[in-house]
């Protein structure tokens, strides 16, 4: 099994069709402050998580180079999962609920991400420790974060910074819908490292809460009337690509039957249209009307 900072020409392949692939899931992708990222010392990304699998996703795509991360553990029990989740430089990290003992385990993970950071691979924690979709990031976050800041100082003798991630969608549950990534500014560790641990706690939950655009985007699509007349012209055009792109849908819709959180649809949009990346075109296009259509319906209601 290879480490996590180690190269890998098939990881390397997958990113560049991921990018691709991503660009196509939104209808804008933004990303602010990547020029920050410091170049003295091995970072950290702190960031909040509030779409699933499309978070990292995401992130890997403003940074455009490797990155590690960590997960929840339970989802690495089955051994093909495991596997394939590690190739994509992803660990798990078990949480207070998983019980002691579990938790306990997680020092031989913090070995493996200080050897990555030391090796100037950013490993990024989400630090609420589970996903939400909300604007408000959840207090307190998790205090992994400047655990393993201490100890990948200890270990590597190198400066270590903590940079904080805004991430804001346009919509949670709609596909291709716009997104932000916000980078902050960097903070060291010898920043916060006399704060106690709830100020500190509050000190990067407030860095993180400052990129998170936390207002509902301000909808002015124009004269109902005159879109109500485009949406009768792009009609047969949504026909066709619902039909075209209707073996997609259907795995989806399958798909979706195993998941009780919404907050896992786009994910699971997302790794369909992989299935059938020829057909994605027309599933583009799909859903770009089907927006248009329920922005439309959104705006005649109010």
């Amino acid at each position: 099994m290879h480490k996590l900072w180690e190269k890998s020409t098939g990881y390397n392949l997958l990113s560049l069709y991921s990018y691709a692939c991503i660009w196509r899931s939104y209808s804008s992708i933004k990303v602010e402050g990547r020029e920050q990222f410091p170049t003295d010392g091995p970072v950290i990304f702190a960031s909040n998580h509030c779409c699933t699998m499309m978070d990292p996703l995401v992130l890997l795509y403003a940074f455009k180079s490797k990155v590690a991360f960590g997960a929840r553990a339970d989802i690495f029990r089955k051994p093909k999962a495991n596997k394939a989740l590690r190739w994509l430089r992803i660990v798990p990290l078990a949480r207070e609920r998983d019980g002691m003992s579990a938790v306990s385990g997680n020092q031989q993970i913090f070995e493996e991400i200080v050897e990555c950071l030391d090796h100037q691979v950013p490993f990024c924690l989400y630090v609420e420790g589970t996903h939400r979709p909300q604007r408000e990031i959840q207090r307190p976050i998790k205090k992994g974060v400047f655990r393993l800041a201490e100890l990948a100082e200890t270990e590597t003798g190198k400066k270590i910074y903590i940079m904080p991630v805004g991430l804001t969608y346009g919509d949670f549950f709609r596909y291709m819908k716009p997104v932000k990534i916000r980078f902050g500014k960097p903070v060291p560790l010898d920043e916060v490292r006399y704060m106690n641990s709830k100020d500190r706690l509050e000190f990067l939950g407030d860095r993180i809460q400052e990129l998170v655009d936390t207002q509902e985007p301000v909808r002015n699509h124009g004269n109902i009337l005159l879109r109500s007349f485009l949406a009768l012209f792009l009609l047969p055009i949504f026909a066709v690509c619902a039909v075209l792109s209707s073996p997609i849908l259907i795995l989806t819709a399958i798909f979706l039957r195993n998941f009780k959180d919404p907050a896992w649809n786009n994910t699971v949009r997302f790794a369909c249209s992989l299935i059938f990346f020829v057909l994605w075109p027309f599933h583009s296009v799909f859903y770009l009307i089907l927006n248009y259509y329920q922005d439309l319906i959104e705006d005649i209601k109010r």
